[in-house]
This record gives structure tokens, sequence and C-alpha cells, in this order.
């Protein structure tokens, strides 16, 4: 876990799925959370009952294998896991046609993947928002258009019985359908997951667990009024009134308004929010067959039969109870329901004995197709971090558990900065060099899940840039660089990694070291905001010897700035190497394309050394002596900051514009000084054209105003130092040369051989990095930035 200074007090009013995965995240990061809930049960819909010695669930009741991040929580919080009862798709004739466990329905689900690996893969992240855009048109339509699931497919079935919508309704945006077949079988048959499984006594126990690592859980207390007016945030219970840092709303979104001190725009947006009727019946009925999820297509087919059963659930082999799903509308209640099921019964050969338990739910939030299309979910997910405030839940990533899973993840990581369930699932110590290249490979290639043991390389989908990628991070990881044969010596997952064990050099992972004795870490802390998102800064302060001296990291790699970047930075010593020279570090994170673009990185950089100065005493640096450090993409920006910092304009909305920009000296360690339109190849292209704008005019003036070398000017540049590997293949070493020459003497360029971006040793060059800016800052000797072991200068 990592530690925090200072830590926030955190209202989190809603103890669902969604509640409890964020006051869970942010506990462990250190920061106090307390978590009101209006009813006297956890978890939500996930709720469990137990009917005659047996445990039900009433709204989500089993798990796909695409359910990492909940089975990642399983996992960590040590509970059980079982296989479920398959789904199976009855007909009016009793025969049942389709089925989740069969080979025709994996084969059916790799059309699916292969259409959204090519038009819309950023459906496997969090967050409906990113793709609403290009699958706002209705599902019908849309599903007619691509082919991918036929009028008689399972999926379509599936969609409406789980209780989604009618699939031919002309309000269901597309966006809905595609979420709920990735969460279904986005993950493939190849998944370390089982097709189905849930939780012994039910998924509640799994909420249950979560809330007993809380310290304060209240339930039965709703929460009557929120103020967000002041400078701190004000709810009301009915006890009195109680102020807290921030507020993270985990409600139904119809309940939001009763108490929350709504915006214009929050009234807009969550005005324009629909919901389905969607009920859940606990009854003893004979004579159906049994040991399955069936869906009833006769009912799903046809919008008109609302009230009749679209899915019944048998899973117990001793038991004759049986879960029943329905929809419901303002014409058909709960009674007309039940009417309705002892015909539904009937009709399938059954006898229906007795109901014991109903429970409707507000199901399904979500924007309508015209909503979608008009940019309703970017709408909303703007909202996030205005006025100290996170909105979580269904509407954002699709009512499912795993949906709300990882989008309250991924939201609480970008609004707070916290390590997440998966994010420590990532960073556990993996057993084997196998395990840590699957997953770097997932991570490299945004997989939805590790890729088997037995995956080549050769059909992955590897690009160029990606295989660089790959190389550079295995390259970090041994000490040792890998050729591009490696693939082709070793092409699949397991023979490169026994390839991989047998060198000598092989390094531990970042979870493997030892807390550093060299420094103290003050994590994720906010130094600005921007478009709604809190802007990170992490502070690593030396333990002895603080020189007085001030570096900001730029941490960012491949124009990402997320906590993997940071973490690579921990795992290969840069701030036990500045530290332990003495160093303050201010390890700041400038943002990713495509949310911020280059010029609002080069902002949050300006801004960054401002907050740095504007601490001076708190942290007992000399604000004139504030260096700046990064690699690749951090490296290009240290450089950039440094060269065009005498003629930023005053920036009046932070700190008031005072405290300069300027830093003393920077280092650029594998950096891009100039960005063109002639990219090595179409990634790097793609990635340039996210950070310099769509026009062409537009995009070669703005990657000018981004390039180092054409923005520099000696009269006004700081010392500067530059490492750099000859045979870069993404950046040149050439335009290096040229921008040092340019400088005239303010900029020193020392040349490592290697064919690598990243290149093998370039941690050591941090440590020879910290020598230099000692001698120029402090007028210490200077250092030796050629070593024997290193190539010469250029």
């Amino acid at each position: 876990m990592r530690t925090h200074s200072p830590s926030l007090s955190v209202c989190v009013i809603g103890a669902g799925v969604s509640g409890l995965t964020a006051a869970r995240a942010l506990t462990r990061a250190g920061h106090h959370v307390t978590v009101f809930e209006r009813s006297p049960r956890l978890g939500g819909k996930s709720a469990s009952v137990e009917v005659d010695g047996q445990w039900f669930d009433l709204g989500g009741h089993g798990c796909s294998s695409n359910y990492r991040q909940v089975g990642r929580l399983v996992a960590e919080l040590g509970l059980e896991m079982v296989r479920m009862t398959p789904f199976r798709v009855l007909e009016a004739n009793g025969r049942v046609t389709a089925s989740s466990d069969s080979v025709e329905f994996w084969a059916n689900a790799s059309a699916f993947r292969a259409l959204r690996d090519t038009a819309f893969p950023a459906i496997a992240s969090p967050g409906l928002a990113r793709v609403a855009g290009g699958l706002g048109s209705p599902a019908a339509e849309w599903l007619d258009t691509t082919g991918v699931a036929g009028p008689d497919a399972a999926a379509r079935v599936a969609y409406t019985a789980t209780g989604y919508g009618y699939v031919g309704s002309p309000d269901l945006p597309a966006v809905l359908f595609a979420k709920f077949a990735e969460s279904l079988v986005g993950a493939g048959p190849l998944s370390a997951l089982p097709p189905s499984w849930t939780i012994p006594g039910g998924l509640a126990r799994l909420w249950e667990a979560v809330a007993a690592e809380l310290p304060d859980v209240r339930l039965s207390t709703p929460v009557r009024r929120v103020d967000r007016s002041g400078a701190r945030i004000r709810i009301e219970i009915d006890t009195g009134w109680l102020t807290f840092d921030r507020l993270v709303v985990a409600t139904e979104t119809g309940a939001i308004s009763t108490f929350l001190d709504l915006t214009p725009e929050e009234q807009a947006v969550f005005g324009r929010v629909r919901t389905l009727d969607y009920y859940t019946t606990i009854a003893t009925a004979r004579g159906l067959q049994r040991d399955g999820l069936y869906l009833l297509r006769r009912f799903t087919d046809d919008p008109g039969a609302v009230g009749h059963t679209v899915s019944y659930h048998h899973r117990y082999p001793d038991s004759d109870v049986v879960v029943f799903f329905a929809y419901g509308d303002a014409q058909t209640d709960g009674a007309a329901i039940q009417r309705l099921l002892m015909e539904d019964v009937e009709a399938l050969g059954g006898t229906l004995e007795s109901v014991h338990l109903q429970r409707r739910w507000e199901y399904c939030p979500h924007f309508s197709t015209e909503d979608t299309a008009a940019g309703l979910y970017e709408r909303l997910e703007a909202l996030q971090g205005r006025h100290g405030t996170v909105f979580l839940g269904s509407l954002h990533n699709f009512e499912m558990m795993e949906c709300n899973v990882a989008y309250a993840q991924a939201t609480i990581e970008r609004h707070f900065g916290v390590a997440t369930v998966s994010e420590t699932a990532a960073a556990s110590p993996p057993s084997t060099v196998l395990s840590w290249l699957q997953t770097t490979v997932q991570e490299v290639l945004e997989l939805a899940a590790p890729p088997a043991a037995s995956a080549a390389f050769t059909e992955m989908g590897f690009d160029s840039i990606r295989a660089v990628d790959l190389l550079d991070r295995i390259a970090a990881h041994t000490g040792e660089p890998v050729p591009p044969t490696a693939f082709l010596e070793h092409p699949t997952l397991e023979a490169l990694a026994s390839f991989l064990e047998g060198l000598e050099s092989v390094t531990s992972p970042v979870s493997e070291r030892p807390d550093s004795p060299a420094f103290t870490h003050s994590a994720s802390l906010v130094f600005t905001e921007s478009g709604g998102a809190g802007i990170l800064m992490d502070v690593f302060e030396p333990r002895e010897a603080a020189n007085g001296l001030a570096v900001v990291d730029v941490v960012s790699a491949r124009w990402h700035s997320g906590p993997d970047v940071l973490h690579d930075h921990l795992a290969q010593g840069v701030y036990e190497r500045l530290c332990g020279a003495g160093f303050t570090v201010f390890a700041a994170r400038p943002g990713s394309v495509p949310h911020f673009d280059g010029h609002a990185q080069l902002l949050h950089l300006r801004r960054a050394v401002r907050w740095v100065k504007s601490r001076a005493t708190r942290h007992a640096i000399d604000p004139d002596r504030v260096a700046m450090l990064g690699c690749s993409s951090g490296g290009h920006l240290a450089l950039l900051a440094a060269v065009t910092a005498p003629d930023a304009a005053p920036d009046m909305e932070f700190l008031g514009g005072r405290f300069e920009p300027t830093v003393a000296a920077a280092v650029g360690l594998c950096p891009g000084v100039l960005l063109h339109e002639n990219a090595p190849n179409d990634e790097v292209r793609t990635l340039l054209h996210s950070l310099g704008g769509s026009e062409p005019t537009e995009r070669t003036a703005r990657l000018a105003a981004l390039s180092p070398l054409e923005q520099v000017r000696p009269e006004t540049c700081p010392p500067l130092l530059i490492f750099h590997a000859v045979g870069d293949p993404i950046s040149p070493f050439d335009a290096s040369e040229a921008f040092a020459a340019r400088l005239d003497g303010r900029a020193r360029l020392v040349a490592r051989h290697s064919d690598l971006h990243i290149y093998p040793g370039w941690p050591d060059d941090v440590g020879r990095a910290a020598d230099w800016l000692s001698h120029v800052l402090t007028g210490a000797p200077a250092p030796d930035l050629a070593p024997e072991s290193a190539p010469v200068e250029a």
C-alpha cells in the first residue's frame, strides 16, 4: 500500500458494488473514508437471500470468464470460487437450442471479438464515454449492419433475458449491447476464469467481506442533504452535519437529486437518465427443466410480452426453488407479474407452488439512442472531479458487477491516484518470468486478459512500435538487450520466458524491491486540476543529507503518465539514486493522450514547477535551484519545459501568477526533440496526430511548438544534459545532435551505443545526471559522464 500525505477525508454515499469498491481502494491508500447507506443491507443489487437453507442471488447472479477485476478481488479476500450452471436458450417447444458451454457459442463469440479488436477496442476499458460516440445508433440496426449477432443469435436473447432491454427497441443504443457482449465473451474461451462462476453463499458474501475491511460503514443512515458551496463538503444525516474533503456518490441515479445540491449541468445530465423495471421473483416450482439459467426466446423477442418470464435460474439439484426474471412497466406491477408467472410455468410443463419473495429494480440506467448520439455519456464523464465530487455506478459503464468494479477502480485512480485492486494485483510478485511476460504482453497489447503461455508472437497482433515497446521493457527488466530476432528464435511466450530465465542478470520486479532507506514517499498529491481531473504529484524526500536542491521528475512514457510509469521509475531506482544524492524529487504526472494533448501536458509541468517553488519552505529547498528530468516522452517534456519557460505567459489562474516556471537545469534521457509528420512508422504518426490536432496546417504548427529543437534559444536556455542511444528507432539520435549544436555549448550530449529507445543502463545515467546537477547547481566537482563501460560523448 502506498503512503499518502496529506490524507483526505472522503464521504462515500452508497454501500453497493461501486461504493464499497471505491471505499476499499481509498482506505487502502490511507484516506479516511466514511460510507453511508440508507438501507440496512450491503451490496446494492448484488443482494443474496436464504430460502429453504440455500442462498439465492436477487440481482447479479453470476460472473463470466471476463470478470477479471471481480476475480482478483475474490482472490485477494481469500474467498472460494465455484462454477455455476451455464445459460441455455429455451424455445417455446421446450427444446434447448443454444448454450454458453457449447463449441458453437464460443465460435459465434469470436466474431464479436474480431469486430471489437478492429472497430471499438476501447469497449474493454472502463467507461462508456470512450466509445459511445461511435456506437450511438440503435442496437438492432447496428447488429444487422455488422452481422456480429444475427436475428437468431443467442447473444440477443441473453441480452434481453438478463434485464438490459429489448434489442429491437429504437431507444436502445448499440454501446449497451457491445458492452454486454464484451463482459460476457470478451476474454474468450482461454480465460483463466470459468465461463460461469459465483461465490458459495451468494455474491453478497463478497461485499460483506469488502465491508469488513472498512473502518466506518454506516447502514440505515440516509444522507439528507449535501452542501458543496464552501471550501469543504458538508453532509447532513439524522444526527447532524459532518464535513469532508471529497465526495463519492455511488447511489442509484434516481436518488441523487433527493440529497445533492445539483449544478445546472448535473441536473441536465442526470435528468436524461432512463431505467428499466426489472423484477426478481423467487418461487418453488416443480416440473421445469433444471440445472441452468434458461433464457426464454418467445418472450425476449416480443416487447409486447412485458410481465412474462424472460429467464429463470435453477441452481441447486436437490431443490425446487427457482429464481424468475421479468420486465414490468407502468401497467404491469409485481402482482401482475406473479399472475403471469403462473401461466408461464404451466406453459413450460411445470407447477408453481408458492412465491417466497419478489424484488423490483430500477435496472440498467442509460441514455437513449438520441441522447447517446448527442454526447450525453461524454458530458456525464466531464462531471467527474468537479466540486470535489466523483460519481460512480452502472450508468457510467453498464449494469454489471464487473463493469461497476472496473469503473470505480479506474475513476478513483484517476481522481485520487490511489492503488486499486487491479493495480495491486498487477504489482504482486509474479511466480515466474513467464507470468511477468504474460502480464507485460497484456499491457503492451492492451489485451482483455493475459495471453496463454503457448500463444505465438506472430498471432498476437504485434506491430513494430509495440514490438519495440516489449523489447524495451524486457531489456529494462533483465538488464540485457534482447534482439528483435528473439521473437523468431523463441516464437511463443513460454519459449521466450525459458530463454529469459537463462539470463544471469534478470532483475526483480517492483514489488520485490524492499522499501528504500534513501527516501520517504508522499503519494498522489493533487497539485492542479484540469478538465475536472486532479493532476498528481508524488514527493520523495531524502532521509539523510538533503542538499536543498529539487528535481521535478516528469513521469511520462509514450505520452502517458499512469501509475505504471511511476512504478517503473521506482523499480529502476530513479528516486533511490536522486534522493541518495541529496535531492528532493517531485514526480509530476502531466497527463496522458488523448485526454490531454502536448500543450496541456506542458502547462501542467509549468504549474508543477510553480507548485514546487511555492512549497520551498515546507520542503527545505531553494526555489532558484529547481531542475527537471525525464525519460522518453518525459525527457522530451523536460527539455521542452526548460527551453520554453522564459516565454511562458503569466498563469494568473494558478497561484495568482506567482512563481516563475523556469528551471535551473534539465536532463533528458532518450528524448525526442523534434516532432514531425515524417515519423518512423504509422503508429508513431498516429500518436503525433493526437498530440498535434486534427487539421494538417494546425497540426504542423502545433508539432513545431511542441518540438524543443524548433523552440530553443541559446541566450535564455538553462544548462541541459542529454543521454541518447545512437540507434534509437523511435527518437532519432541526429535530432539530439542538431539540438545540442544549436545550443552553442549550453547542452551536453552523451551517446550510448544501443539500438533500443530505452537503452540498457539508463538508470545508471540517472545517477550520473544527479552528479551533473550537483556540479551545475552547486559547483561540485564535474562527474565522469562517459565511463569506460559506456561510449564516449558525441
